[in-house]
């Protein structure tokens, strides 16, 4: 497993370990845990769009993400 920093999650770099975190963030935080998708993109400084398209990739790995809220 990749360590991130909390920082390394903002803005928009590609890197595959950063997207993959980012998939399985805003998954949780859209899709589990019911929040904005825009309050997430204001914390990451994303674009809203980014990140529920984010979530959709992260909702494929769903099984690996959920394991970390049980």
């Amino acid at each position: 497993a990749a360590r991130l920093s909390p920082a390394a999650l903002t803005g928009g770099g590609r890197a595959r370990a950063l997207a993959r975190a980012r998939d399985g963030l805003a998954y949780l935080w859209v899709e589990v845990f019911g929040h904005s998708g825009q309050a997430l993109a204001r914390a990451l400084a994303l674009h809203p769009v980014s990140v529920y398209r984010a979530a959709r990739r992260g909702r494929a790995r769903r099984g690996e993400w959920d394991r970390l809220v049980r």
